[in-house]
């Protein structure tokens, strides 16, 4: 992953965040992968200007702490320990959060400090959400009908898809297909896990030829999802997201609330 995906940040008013994440599993698993992008935080405390810089060391799932490196400047140091709580602010692939918490224990003896799990994780830029592979061994198929951007007749093909996020999805198409930066895909059916489809329309924001694999990857926006619509992606994802936490299989409950 590239290093500006997880520099630290000036702080921001998170009060104004457009998403609150509770749901322990995605809490969960976007420390985790801070931890292993080798990112590095934004500490601030509560009425004071002055922030620092940490890096996120490790994550532990159990018990439910993530441990941090010494602050820079060092001065924020002994602000934490005597303070004990902290505004936290990050970004990864993009995505800005913030989240508040508390000293776990203290002092790590030749580390930093470990801090308690957030229970809420504000999410500033929800439109560039992250992106959750989809197990090709799935083999979850998608039937298109592709709009040329200059006119003419549609095309109808079918792909498997290969990564969702709320924003859009990606898409492995067979070589022949040509397709275009732009176009619109007018229906488009996936056909998901335990006999649900979702039926939307897409943009097609970038297209990618891999002639070693055999495919064509292609990413996509959605356009105007209703309600119903948002509420099948959303158990997607969050099923994706718990199988990236908890490892295991994928758990899908269509139709759940």
């Amino acid at each position: 992953m590239n290093s500006h995906h997880t520099a630290a940040i000036e702080p921001f008013h998170y009060e104004s965040a457009n998403e609150h994440v509770t749901e322990p599993a995605r809490i969960l698993m976007l420390m985790e992968r801070l931890a292993q992008a080798g990112g590095v935080l934004t500490l601030a405390f509560p009425d004071a200007e002055a922030h620092y810089r940490a890096p996120i060391l490790r994550v532990d799932a159990d018990g439910l702490t993530l441990t941090i490196g010494r602050l820079q400047p060092g001065g924020g140091n002994d602000h934490l320990r005597a303070l004990g709580v902290v505004n936290v602010y990050g970004q990864l692939e993009g995505v800005k959060f913030h989240f508040r918490t508390s000293l776990d224990v203290g002092d790590v003896e030749g580390e930093g400090f470990r801090l308690c799990f957030p229970i809420r994780v504000d999410i500033l830029q929800r439109r560039e959400y992250l992106r959750l592979s989809v197990d090709e061994r799935h083999g979850v198929k998608a039937h298109l009908e592709i709009v040329p951007e200059r006119g003419g007749a549609p095309r109808y093909v079918q792909g498997v898809l290969a990564d969702i996020s709320l924003g859009g999805l990606s898409l492995h198409l067979p070589l022949a297909v040509d397709v275009r930066e732009g176009e619109m895909v007018d229906y488009c059916t996936v056909s998901l896990p335990a006999g649900e489809n979702l039926m939307c329309s897409l943009r097609i924001r970038h297209v990618r030829r891999d002639d070693l694999q055999g495919y064509v990857e292609v990413g996509t926006a959605f356009l105007e999802l209703n309600p119903l619509q948002e509420r099948i992606v959303h158990r997607y994802v969050v099923a994706l997201e718990r199988k990236v936490a908890w490892g295991g299989e994928l758990v899908w409950q269509p139709g759940a609330a």
